[in-house]
């Protein structure tokens, strides 16, 4: 149920600088007051009956074809561009990892080699 009410505001008294006192009128002004009845009861049933997607299927019909159309746009768009971003970054890790395995590991075993020959080295001159 919905109550209108009209408030109507009174005069204003307002001091300038100090020594008088003067009434200004203030046009009337409507102030619009609703009052809702709240039958929770039944919408707490509804809403939990009520699932996500049901939700979302709402609306359709509250969203303009315009705007829907517009945010697919949008989200397909951003969409792609964590694809496009994700093909990217793995493509470069792939590339280091490859590369540094092509390049440390064969550095990495001459090292170990060289280390078992100064130690052979070592023991002969023992």
């Amino acid at each position: 149920m919905v109550e209108i009410a009209e408030v109507v505001d009174e005069t204003k008294v307002l001091e300038d600088d100090g020594d008088e006192e003067f009434e200004d009128e203030v046009d009337s002004q409507t102030v619009v007051k609703k009052s809702i009845v709240d039958d929770s009861d039944d919408d707490d049933e509804f809403l939990e009956e009520e699932s996500i997607l049901e939700r979302l299927t709402a609306l359709v019909d509250i969203v303009p074809p315009t705007v829907r159309v517009k945010l697919s746009n949008v989200v397909s768009d951003g969409f792609n561009a964590g694809l496009t971003v994700a093909k990217f970054l793995g493509n470069g890790a792939w590339i280091v990892a490859t590369s540094t395995l092509l390049v440390a590991l064969p550095v990495l075993m001459e090292t170990e080699r060289e280390t078992v020959i100064i130690q052979q080295e070592l023991q002969t001159k023992q």
